[in-house]
């Protein structure tokens, strides 16, 4: 399984959520969020073994996705991570005014296609939702079509007329894909 490294402060929203998911996967989360301690297992050797070898794992899982290596004398995969999480989660007001700076200033790249652009937009509203569950799926969609260039000017007028039911972020991203085909066979 690749997922990209913890390189930084901007990639750490992303990274923690995957490293997440990768824990879940792997039946492995309760070691790195503290709620299976290795002091629970009590004098039992066999339970004691198991732990240790499942907090190896997620260290190795920890690891393997940094960039840096602040965590050299970090013992167990929760220190690991709340480690990281100190150096690289940033202070959540500064960071939402740098997200919310980041998503009103984004222009178009014409030298991008749609999805390129979109998926940027996409990933300043998701690290904002991170930090602000409040951040919905409709400013992202409004904001994908403010960016849109002249080109798609009538996808606008379409998308405004298009039934609430059926305004998500997958059909905008889909009708715009589509329309990006279509607009490349006209010219």
């Amino acid at each position: 399984m690749h997922l990209p490294k913890l390189k930084d402060a901007d990639s750490f929203p992303l990274w923690d959520f995957e490293i997440k998911i990768l824990m879940r996967a792997e039946e492995l989360i309760n070691i790195v969020d503290g709620s299976d301690l290795l002091s629970d297992q009590g004098r039992d050797k066999e339970n004691t073994r198991k732990w240790k070898m499942r907090d190896a794992k997620c260290q190795y899982y920890i690891v393997r996705r940094i960039e840096k290596t602040h965590i050299v004398t970090c013992t167990t995969a929760k220190e690991m991570y709340d480690t990281l999480k100190q150096i690289y989660q940033r202070d959540t007001s500064q960071q939402k005014c740098l997200l919310v700076q980041d998503l009103y200033t984004f222009k178009y790249d014409k030298t991008k296609d749609i999805m390129t652009n979109i998926s940027h937009v996409q990933n300043i509203a998701f690290k904002l939702r991170q930090l602000n569950p409040n951040v919905d799926e409709n400013m992202t969609m409004t904001k994908i079509t403010t960016i849109l260039p002249e080109d798609y000017k009538h996808f606008s007028t379409a998308w405004d007329s298009t039934a609430t039911v059926d305004r998500t972020l997958d059909n905008q991203v889909a009708r715009l894909m589509l329309e990006e085909v279509k607009c490349k066979m006209t010219k």
